[in-house]
């Protein structure tokens, strides 16, 4: 049981968002019994792998009416409703930095969560209020 949420890259990585109120070594624990269980009852070696990346990546949002154009600005990346679907996910440039970009939200508006490598966080964040001044941010 716990709160989570999945998507990928599109690159054949799946990556799994678990709540922090939920006890994550609880659900790495499950996930990595369900992969071995998985592959023993057919006979194979595991086919998937579970990391904590807790520590190596940021979670910024951008929520709001806007955030399509505020992303748009920020990358050369195709952010439109055709390319990037809702629950869609997509590595995407913000400044130096390339970043996972979710189509998701939880506020009954447009919205991405944006999983950036801890180096760059401070990067695409000042990126962000760079080119959200203008939209209003």
């Amino acid at each position: 049981d716990g709160d989570a949420d999945g998507g990928g890259g599109g690159d054949g990585e799946g990556f799994l968002v678990v709540a922090t109120d939920t006890a994550h070594r609880h659900v790495e624990t499950l996930l990595r019994r369900g992969i071995e269980d998985h592959a023993a009852a057919r006979g194979v070696a595991p086919a998937a792998t579970v990391s904590d990346v807790t520590g190596g990546l940021a979670q910024i949002n951008l929520q709001g009416p806007r955030s399509r154009e505020l992303l748009a600005a920020l990358t050369s990346a195709d952010v439109s409703d055709a390319a990037f679907p809702f629950r869609a996910a997509r590595r995407v440039d913000i400044g130096c930095a390339l970043v996972l970009a979710t189509r998701i939200t939880y506020v009954g508006e447009l919205g991405y969560e944006l999983f950036v490598p801890a180096e760059s966080a401070a990067h695409v964040y000042e990126a962000i209020v760079a080119a959200g001044e203008p939209l209003g941010l």
